[in-house]
């Protein structure tokens, strides 16, 4: 089996365009080589031919579930963003979104990033001539066992692994917090125990009352070099069925990507030479048939997101109505208000302290945070927003309470006051 570098890049503060990188060499789904660090520039000269998976900072990259109809794989991928939009802050023109596994209950994974983003550590790796295999999220470094969950706290984030597939990024402090959300939301497929590496502070008191009889918390050595990338000296990540490198980014074969860009472009001018015009024209027209074929694609997708648009529209005009729609739903777009990760770092202290109080729902866009709750009476919800409103610097409502049988649901709203 062929040699695998995994490759870890982080953010250089000292210079953007040349990130610190960390590596190892796995064959067999073994280590053959410690942990090796220097900065991008210098790596490239020791990584030599063999495959790249390479891992960016999970932190920019949202993993989450979506349903699509069914189809063929492509289809899937055209129909992705728009699958996402309802539930995503930014315009998906300016979003990377890749296609994961199915799921057993018929979801999809989806990874969604700023294409910005992508396109520069993609243009990174591949400019200087690496054989890049993956792109993944470094989320993904963490070992994957069935039946079990994946933890370790890095400085001051914790990065979670919950499937092949699947996992998320945060603050150590709002850790319990989401944990408890990610417990909610998987139901009855808990996991048996939780791996945890380097966060000495989790324990079971962090559990439910429920889930402290349900689940087995596994404490590991704190990696001594404290970070995600030593765990691959001792468990293999496993396959995750996920790669970033879709649709533009995508490898054209395995043959090209073994070929430096410098060769690819000789070789390439080298076969337009030897065919002509023959081979010009042959390439135009199956172009153009491809390009018929994607715009009625593109008109497919729109009329199954959008059935209420009955007038006649073009591909070409598609992606205006996108935006004016995402408009009318998004109001000004985002905004200039509390970031998302500042705004739940103070939220989820009060709420996961609150007694009787279940969150629901959370919906956060252009600065503006609403968190559906469930509290056993009125009393409680108000008590709730009133903490809420001593936490945090910003303007809190009770925007509505609705009494059921033996519950009240409230809808609380943090933003900036304008």
């Amino acid at each position: 089996m062929d040699k695998q570098i995994h490759l870890r890049l982080l953010p250089n503060p000292a210079d953007d365009s040349n990130p610190i990188a960390y590596w190892v060499t796995l064959q067999d789904g073994r280590a053959i080589s410690g942990i090796k660090q220097s900065d991008f520039s210098t790596a490239i000269e020791e990584l030599g031919a063999d495959n790249v998976i390479a891992y960016i900072p999970g932190i920019d990259v949202l993993l989450t579930h979506v349903t699509l109809p069914s189809g063929r794989k492509s289809q899937l991928r055209n129909a992705l963003p728009f699958a996402l939009e309802e539930n995503l802050i930014d315009d998906v023109e300016n979003l990377h979104c890749a296609l994961g596994p199915q799921l057993i209950n018929g979801q999809y994974i989806a990874a969604v990033s700023s294409d910005d983003k992508i396109q520069n550590w993609h243009q990174l790796l591949i400019s200087s001539g690496l054989h890049l295999q993956a792109l993944l999220p470094d989320t993904l470094l963490l070992p994957r066992s069935v039946g079990s969950w994946s933890i370790m706290c890095e400085n001051n984030s914790a990065y979670v692994r919950t499937a092949d597939a699947d996992g998320f990024v945060c603050q150590k402090d709002v850790l319990a917090f989401l944990l408890q959300k990610e417990f909610d939301n998987v139901g009855n497929y808990l996991p048996q125990s939780i791996e945890v590496y380097g966060c000495p502070d989790f324990d079971d008191t962090q559990l439910s009352g429920a889930l402290k009889d349900k689940v087995q918390i596994v404490h590991h050595p704190e990696p001594s070099s404290g970070n995600l990338i030593e765990l691959l000296l001792n468990k293999s990540p496993g396959s995750s069925n996920l790669n970033l490198l879709q649709g533009e980014y995508a490898p054209s074969s395995r043959l090209l990507q073994r070929v430096r860009p410098w060769y690819a472009s000789a070789a390439l001018v080298g076969v337009l030479l030897v065919l002509g015009f023959t081979g010009s024209m042959l390439e135009y027209f199956s172009l153009k048939q491809q390009s018929s074929q994607l715009e009625q694609q593109i008109l497919q997708v729109f009329r199954q997101a959008f059935p209420e648009v009955k007038r006649n529209v073009s591909a070409t005009t598609v992606s205006s109505i996108m935006k004016s729609r995402l408009a009318e739903l998004r109001g000004k777009g985002p905004g200039s208000g509390p970031d998302f990760s500042d705004m739940l770092a103070k939220v989820a202290p009060v709420v996961s302290k609150a007694k009787d109080v279940e969150a629901q729902h959370l919906r956060y866009q252009s600065g503006q945070m609403e968190i559906l709750f469930i509290t056993p009476d009125l009393q409680t919800l108000e008590n709730l927003k009133n903490s809420i409103s001593n936490a945090v610097p910003w303007e809190v409502e009770l925007k509505s309470a609705n009494s059921t049988e033996k519950k009240v649901e409230g809808r609380i709203v943090i933003f900036r006051k304008s």
